[in-house]
This record gives C-alpha cells, structure tokens and sequence, in this order.
C-alpha cells in the first residue's frame, strides 16, 4: 500500500484506478512509437502514450492492451493536432473556473477530462488528446473481454 499520492498518480491495476478517483480506461493493442515510447492504440491511427506497468505479465506489440488516464491528464486540441480523438461533447458538469466534460468519441469510446469551464460547449464537436496538468498513462495489459450472449453455448 503506498500513499495516496503514488496510489492515484501511479496505481498498479484497473482495481486501485478506480478505487482511487476517476479514471478513464482504454482497450486496445500495445504499439512502440518511433521514440521507443509505448503507447496503445485507442482508436485507428491514433495510438496514446503511458507507462508500462513492471510487475505485470509481460506485454509484448500486438498485445491487447489498456491504457489509464486521469481526466485531468487530458486536454481540448485543435482539429487539425496530429494523434487527437474526435468527438462531441455529451456533458459539462460546471465547478467554476473548471468544468468534467463527458466526451462521446468517434467509435464509440466515452472520455472524461477536466478542463476550464469555457473550453467547450455541450453538442460541440472537439478534438481531444493527451497533455493536460496530470501524469502520464499507465498501462497493463487488458482484461478479457466479456463473453457475448451470442457466442454462448
């Protein structure tokens, strides 16, 4: 158990995350940047960086994978940024000088961030990356997905 700083800054699995604020949780496969950087691949040709976490079963590219982000950890971009999800902006939940913005993604994926109370307005179609006031991403490898009602015998 570390203190609640490292717990939230740095948390070891998907479990402490949520335990210990919000988090933002996305799936997909693990890709090395050409800086050497992991990151993961969140939606197509748009892949985000975070930290690998150590003590986990080894990731190895092409691994499914899942990054955790802090809201506060991301940021409004302009359209035009290079490695930005695109989507609309479904929720502001006002707190003065900042707002929660609840962001629907293009492809379905759902996004929370923090961010001044004036960066957007709801229904806007906005742009999002990482690069707010928080730490780097964290990433460990994903848990299985659910089985389908479908594909149950």
């Amino acid at each position: 158990m570390g203190a609640p700083e490292e717990l939230h800054e740095r948390p070891s699995n998907r479990i402490v995350a949520a335990f210990v604020g919000r988090a933002n949780l996305l799936r997909g496969p693990l890709r090395r940047g050409r800086d050497g950087e992991w990151r993961v691949e969140v939606a197509p040709g748009v892949a985000w960086p975070g930290e690998l976490v150590g003590d986990l079963p080894r990731l190895q590219e092409g691994d499914d994978a899942e990054l955790m982000l802090r809201p506060e950890s991301l940021t409004f971009v302009g359209v035009g940024a290079p490695n930005a999800l695109f989507g609309r902006v479904a929720e502001r939940r006002y707190a003065g000088a900042t707002s929660r913005f609840r962001v629907e993604a293009d492809g379905g994926i759902e996004i929370e961030l923090v961010a001044p109370s004036r960066a957007a307005h709801v229904d806007e179609r906005i742009a999002l990356a990482p690069g707010g006031g928080g730490r780097p991403g964290r990433i460990w490898a994903a848990p299985p997905e659910p089985m389908r009602e479908d594909n149950a015998s």
